[in-house]
């Protein structure tokens, strides 16, 4: 936002000014406008971007779609590509809905199979999940059987000899050397396969 200095100070005046006032202001300069009330603070410049502040937390959204929200929950950062970042108690969580390749810190051995591209990147960091999971979804066409082969035939990978499948989903558990790999696949309505590889290091 342009001026900012100049929004902060206008803020902190109307702040003061309503410590000793229950009343509501409006301010408008040449280029944004600023409403204070009792339930909140909120700004809107000329080029669409908007600030909102209230009990709830913080809220901004720029001109391009971009969004930022702050709560004593956390924060969520969205933007129009459709990608996420969630930031709270548990974690840092990152989604995206963009054609994404394997992260850098994939398994070199944990392979993505021929035909299947990659739609959307989930990254969980938390505490609770040791050095976080990574998750990727791609879609393709593959039936359940062969997918179990392919992921079956990684070394040194242990896996139930008893899991879920059947001709259109699959879950399939994977362990090695303290690491977890999970497998789960299953046929949309149009035929497709979505596939799912989760990974996390203990």
């Amino acid at each position: 936002m342009k001026n900012s200095i100049f929004y902060l100070a206008i803020i902190t005046s109307i702040l003061g000014w309503m410590s000793t006032s229950s009343g509501c202001v409006s301010v408008e300069t040449k280029d944004s406008k600023v409403d204070v009330s009792p339930s909140g603070i909120h700004v809107e410049d000329e080029d669409g971007s908007v600030v909102d502040v209230g009990p709830g937390g913080v809220h901004v959204e720029d001109e391009g779609g971009d969004e930022v929200d702050v709560s004593g929950e956390g924060i969520q950062v969205r933007d129009n590509d459709g990608d996420e970042v969630d930031v709270n108690r548990e974690g840092v969580r990152v989604e995206s809905d963009r054609n994404e390749e394997l992260p850098e810190n994939w398994p070199d051995e944990i392979t993505l199979m021929d035909g299947f591209k990659i739609t959307q990147l989930i990254v969980e960091d938390s505490e609770h999940l040791g050095k976080g999971m990574v998750k990727v979804v791609s879609t393709g066409k593959a039936g359940m059987a062969e997918i179990a082969e392919y992921y079956q035939s990684m070394p040194g990978w242990q896996f139930p000899e008893n899991y879920p499948i059947s001709e259109s989903s699959l879950s399939m558990p994977m362990e090695k050397n303290g690491a977890w790999f999970n497998v789960e696949a299953k046929i949309d309505d149009q035929g497709n396969t979505e596939l799912s590889m989760m990974y996390m290091e203990k």
